[in-house]
């Protein structure tokens, strides 16, 4: 019902709960993944006001507002042994009774905004990463929102950039407010100068490719090349749209896009923002070229 209330049910969206939905995806073979920011309380929260206590304070003795999501949320200071009791049980729940194989948990920056208790930043990113391993045991983690050394080993997948925006262009007012914000060109940049993480450090996720023709800005040619680029720069695949809504166009890319083929990156040349890579699908050579920047298409015979 809000984040950081995470054993609190919408009845209305999940009248029978979340195991039942579990229960009929593993029925098809597949496994269950849950979306979880552990150490977030969004402001109105039940945690929020009831344990305020649990938030990260500032100088002032008030709690810090670490990101503008869902109206603003505040951390909690895992070092609270009440909140770290609540955040075990909240794992508990959603890995053993609910029975979730993989959670993505996000917004984990927040408890390593402002130095706490003789502690630097760095030392609360370390031990948060290592906190949240100890709790969700062996099944899978896909980090996010995360420093990134603090993941190196400790994770099974990590998002490695800014979130995929619905459009190329970086819209007018970035300039006004920061560099993590959702953005096209930072997810392709970060995509391809991380790309050396994959397969060392955890298996690299660039992000979500989407093929739909509604609520989006891309060209369908831009789809093709960015489904492409994701599946030549990671390990981990996100899309959300309705493929039942596919046409046979979409659905051909959508298939081509989810085949196991042996991809390999011959060569990569970047100038003024021109981006070529070189490379091998199933043996036969291929090229990608396009402008960051803007999503011009000069190369794609993908």
């Amino acid at each position: 019902t809000a984040v950081g209330d995470w054993l609190s049910i919408n009845k209305t969206k999940f009248p029978n709960g979340m195991k039942p939905i579990v229960e009929k995806i593993h029925a098809k073979g597949w496994q269950a993944g849950l979306w979880l920011a552990p150490f977030g309380a969004q402001k109105g929260s039940k945690l929020a006001s009831e344990h305020s206590d649990w938030l990260v304070k500032g100088k002032n003795g008030k709690p810090i507002m670490v990101g503008a999501n869902w109206g603003g949320f505040y951390a909690i200071d895992i070092d609270n042994t009440d909140a770290r009791a609540y955040i075990k049980n909240v794992f508990d729940t959603v890995l053993n009774d609910w029975g979730f194989d993989l959670v993505k948990l996000d917004f984990l920056y927040a408890t390593a905004v402002v130095p706490l208790h003789n502690k630097t930043r760095g030392q609360l990113a370390y031990e948060s990463i290592d906190f949240l391993r100890e709790c969700v045991g062996n099944k899978q983690i896909l980090g996010c929102g995360v420093q990134q050394m603090p993941c190196f080993g400790k994770v099974e997948y990590m998002r490695i950039g800014a979130d995929m925006d619905l459009g190329w262009k970086h819209k007018f007012f970035r300039n006004l407010t920061h560099r993590e914000d959702v953005s096209t060109p930072n997810a392709i940049h970060n995509s391809v100068y991380r790309r050396c993480l994959n397969n060392r450090a955890f298996l690299c996720d660039p992000d979500v490719f989407l093929l739909r023709r509604s609520n989006i800005k891309f060209t369908f040619e831009q789809q093709k090349v960015l489904a492409k680029f994701i599946k030549l720069f990671g390990s981990v695949l996100f899309m959300s749209d309705n493929v039942d809504e596919y046409d046979d166009e979409q659905m051909a890319v959508f298939n081509d896009t989810l085949a196991d083929d042996d991809m390999q990156i011959v060569a990569i040349n970047e100038t003024n923002n021109k981006l070529f890579i070189d490379y091998t699908q199933n043996g036969e050579p291929h090229t990608l070229g396009f402008c960051v920047t803007d999503g011009s298409i000069y190369s794609s015979d993908c």
